[in-house]
């Protein structure tokens, strides 16, 4: 090993692991800011395509994902289906709170749907889904089914 040997050991133990390298820049980053708008959101999105049928989605940015499915290159059902509009969209504070809204939402029957899109045209649509299925996403008794 001689001289090189104990050059690579020692330019070894000097570079930083790519977990350590996160770790100090998470302990160096600016602090956050206690505001909810600064904080990641995650959205569930329901879309009117061109042909009248309905698109569920999620994302963090609905106003880009919109673009990306106005552009054709969207999801593969969009696709042929544009223009494509949002209709509702609902923020939360996970993805898993969005995704699971989203799915919840695409197993409802096209006319229960439509009666929870009714009332988002008045009414804060993540109000309506967190009051249809709550925090747990089990089904309330009044069920639009």
């Amino acid at each position: 090993m001689g001289i090189n040997g104990s050059k690579q050991q020692a330019s070894k133990l000097q570079k930083p692991t790519t977990a350590e390298a996160k770790n100090h820049a998470k302990q160096t980053a600016e602090p956050t800011s206690a505001d909810p708008s600064d904080s990641p959101s995650f959205f569930m999105y329901v879309l009117t395509c061109a042909d009248g049928t309905l698109y569920t989605g999620y994302t963090t940015d609905v106003e880009q994902r919109v673009c990306v499915h106005n552009a054709g290159k969207g999801a593969k059902y969009t696709r042929s289906r544009t223009p494509v509009q949002v209709v509702a969209q609902a923020r939360f504070a996970t993805k898993h709170e969005a995704m699971s809204a989203e799915y919840h939402f695409k197993r409802l029957s096209r006319s229960a749907k439509e009666r929870l899109l009714a009332r988002a045209r008045t009414e804060d649509f993540a109000n309506i889904l967190a009051e249809r299925w709550g925090e747990t996403g089990e089904a309330n008794a009044a069920s639009y089914q």
